[in-house]
């Protein structure tokens, strides 16, 4: 995936670095025992169109060749349209759905909000359950 910043074209990276950076961000845990919670965050909020997530994703995914600071972020960002800005989300949650490095984890993080949930909503679950005929 590519992006345009002051005219000039840079390819997203979404690698162990990328993760890394995020990771780096948004943990959870005590300070000696974090858990990086960074690219369940990113795929959960760039589905809210969140514009602090969006300039961290960015960032991390520009970090292999520059830092992307605020201000690149604030230029790129006044240079978008909405329609623009509304397919980059799209296409940062479909990337981090996709990539190698990143699929597993949103898979499975995925998975795990589904069950919770189920597990706090079981009436929603009984009604999407086929119901057993009463006859014998």
């Amino acid at each position: 995936m590519q992006i345009t910043i002051n005219g000039k074209a840079y390819q997203l990276y979404f690698g162990i670095k990328f993760i890394r950076e995020l990771d780096a961000k948004y943990w959870f845990g005590e300070e000696t025992v974090k858990f990086g919670a960074g690219l369940e965050n990113a795929w959960f909020k760039l589905q809210s169109h969140d514009l602090v997530i969006l300039n961290d994703v960015l960032a991390a995914a520009l970090s292999t060749q520059f830092v992307f600071t605020d201000a690149d972020f604030d230029n790129f960002f006044a240079a978008q349209t909405e329609e623009q800005l509304d397919q980059l989300y799209v296409d940062l949650v479909k990337n981090l759905e996709t990539q190698p490095m990143t699929v597993k984890r949103v898979k499975q993080y995925e998975a795990n909000l589904k069950a919770v949930s189920v597990a706090n909503n079981p009436d929603e679950e009984e009604k999407k359950a086929p119901k057993k005929s009463t006859k014998a």
